[in-house]
C-alpha cells in the first residue's frame, strides 16, 4: 500500500477525531477535499468518510466515537479493471447522486479490497502532451444524424446493458482554425462574430461552455480562434459536440505533433461538456463527429466501441437518395429536454431491448438497401424515444409525422433530442415532391442535407 493511500486508510475503531486531524494533511492527496476509506481487517472497503459525513455526524455523536459510526456503507467505487471510459462513468453516477462534493474514489479487487484512490482529477488527457512548435491548426468536424437508438446512450443504462446506435456524418461542417499567438491572449470568433476576449489568466475563472473547454485544455499561450460553423445551433445535429470535440482537437493538435486518439478524444469531450460544465445528455453525438462513416456504435458496460459499416455502393446510393430533411421549429437546448430524464428511463428493460432489435434490423435493412424496412424501422425508434422520454415530442410534431406518413412515406422522425430541430422523411423521389408541397404549406422548408464519409481532419502548419 502507498503511503498516499495508507494516510488515508482507517479501520472501522479510528476515532472520528483522528480521522478529522488526518484529513488537514492527506486533503491534498484527494482533490482538496476531506476523504477517507473505512476498512476491516482483510483489507477490504467496508465504508467512506468525508469532512461533511463528519460535520454531520458531530451534531449527534462525539468526536470520540468511532469512524464506524459516521460512515458511507453505501459507497461509490471503482474496479482495478476498470477502462478510463468506466472509470468517467462512475463519477458522473457519484456526481449525480452526491453533487460535486466528492471528488476521490477507491479503487478495489474482486475481492473488494482496496487497492488504489482515484481522484477526478487524475483523469488527465493532457500530461504526456508537448509542446510544439505548430503555429496553425485546422479542423474540420461534420455534423451528425442518427437512425436509431437515440435516448439509449446515457450512462445509467449503459453501465448495466448493451446498447446500440447508427449514425453518419453530414455535409454541415464546423471549421476550427487556432493560431498560437506570441502573447496569453485568448481570442474566439464564431461566423466573424466576437465570442470571447481573455487570457491565459482571466480565463481560469471562466464558467461558461467555452471557459470549461480552455481550461481543460490547459492553455499556457494565447491563441486566435476562429470557426465558420454551418450547423444551426439547437438542430439536433449534434453541433455542440462537434463543438467541444473540435476545440480540443484543435489546441491539443497546436500542442503536439502526436496523432489525436479518437476514442480517448470522446472522453475528454464528454467529460468537459456533460460533467464539467453539466450539459446533461448521452453518449453517441462525441462518437458520430468525430469518426467517419455509417457507424454502428456499441454501448458496453466496460467500453464502447465504433464500427464502420461495410455498405455496397450501390444499396448506399439507394438509401441516400431517399432521405429528405426538413427544418422544424426553433432552437432548443439539448440538455434542457434530458435533464431529469434519467428517471423516465429506469425500469425500461422491455423498450431497451425492443430498440436494440430495431437498431439492428435498420444496421441490416441498410446493408441490403431495402429502404421500405429501412424507413419502418426509422419510425418505430422514434416511436420507442417517445416511450423512453415523452418529452421529445409534442401534438403538433406528432401531427406533422402522421400526416407524412399518410402522405406515403416510408418513414420518419424528429433528430436529436426532440422538441424541434430537423425532420427526417425515408421516401420514393415522386413522394417527396407530393410531401414537400404539404410541408410547406405547414411552413416547413426542405434543406439540402445529405449524408458523408467524413469523420473529424486535422491539418497541422
Amino acid at each position: 500500500m502507498s503511503l498516499k493511500l495508507s494516510k488515508i486508510t482507517f479501520l472501522s475503531n479510528t476515532l472520528i477525531k483522528d480521522v478529522f486531524f488526518r484529513f488537514n494533511e492527506t486533503a491534498v492527496h484527494t482533490d482538496g477535499k476531506g476523504f477517507g476509506i473505512v476498512v476491516d481487517k482483510k483489507k477490504r472497503c467496508i465504508g467512506t468518510v468525508t469532512d461533511g459525513d463528519i460535520r454531520r455526524g458531530i451534531n449527534k455523536l462525539s468526536m470520540n466515537a468511532p469512524v464506524s459510526n459516521i460512515m458511507n456503507r453505501n459507497f461509490s467505487f471503482v474496479l482495478n479493471n476498470f477502462s478510463k471510459n468506466r472509470i468517467l462513468r462512475e463519477f458522473e453516477i457519484l456526481f449525480q447522486n452526491e453533487g460535486k462534493i466528492i471528488f476521490s474514489l477507491p479503487v478495489l479487487d474482486k475481492k473488494g479490497r482496496i487497492v488504489n484512490i482515484i481522484n477526478y482529477s487524475d483523469i488527465n488527457f493532457n500530461k504526456s502532451l508537448a509542446i510544439s512548435k505548430i503555429k496553425r491548426v485546422i479542423v474540420k468536424i461534420p455534423a451528425r444524424v442518427s437512425f436509431s437508438g437515440g435516448g439509449t446512450d446515457f450512462t445509467n443504462i449503459i453501465n448495466n446493458k448493451k446498447t446500440y446506435v447508427i449514425s453518419s456524418p453530414i455535409n454541415r461542417i464546423l471549421n476550427i482554425q487556432v493560431d498560437r499567438r506570441r502573447d496569453n491572449q485568448i481570442n474566439l470568433k464564431i461566423n466573424n462574430k466576437k465570442i470571447i476576449t481573455t487570457n491565459t489568466q482571466k480565463v481560469k475563472k471562466n464558467k461558461n461552455f467555452f471557459g470549461h473547454i480552455f481550461n481543460f485544455c490547459n492553455l499556457d499561450f494565447g491563441v486566435d480562434l476562429n470557426i465558420r460553423s454551418q450547423i444551426d445551433e439547437g438542430s439536433g445535429l449534434g453541433g455542440s459536440s462537434a463543438m467541444t470535440c473540435g476545440i480540443i482537437c484543435a489546441i491539443q493538435s497546436l500542442k503536439s505533433r502526436k496523432k489525436v486518439n479518437l476514442y480517448d478524444l470522446v472522453d475528454q469531450s464528454y467529460k468537459v461538456e456533460r460533467l464539467n460544465y453539466g450539459a446533461t445528455g448521452g453518449w453517441q453525438d462525441f462518437y458520430a463527429v468525430t469518426f467517419k462513416g455509417i457507424k454502428l456504435i456499441t454501448f458496453g458496460s466496460k467500453n464502447n466501441k465504433v464500427k464502420k459499416l461495410n455498405i455496397r455502393k450501390k444499396n448506399l446510393n439507394k438509401i441516400k437518395n431517399c432521405l429528405f430533411f426538413y427544418k422544424f421549429g426553433s432552437k432548443r437546448k439539448s440538455h434542457i429536454i434530458h435533464k431529469n430524464s434519467n428517471h423516465l428511463i429506469e425500469n425500461k428493460k422491455k423498450i431497451i431491448n425492443e430498440m436494440n432489435k430495431i437498431t439492428l434490423s435498420l444496421k441490416s435493412s441498410l446493408k441490403n438497401g431495402n429502404i421500405k424496412k429501412f424507413g419502418k424501422f426509422i419510425t418505430d425508434s422514434w416511436e420507442l424515444k417517445k416511450k423512453l422520454n415523452p418529452k421529445v415530442s409534442s401534438k403538433r410534431i406528432n401531427m406533422v409525422i402522421k400526416s407524412i406518413l399518410e402522405s406515403g412515406a416510408y418513414g420518419c422522425k424528429l433528430l436529436g433530442a426532440g422538441k424541434s430541430g430537423y425532420l427526417l422523411v425515408v421516401s420514393k423521389k415522386n413522394t417527396s415532391n407530393i410531401i414537400e408541397k404539404k410541408l410547406a404549406r405547414m411552413k416547413l422548408v426542405r434543406k439540402n442535407i445529405k449524408l458523408i464519409n467524413q469523420g473529424i481532419i486535422v491539418t497541422r502548419r
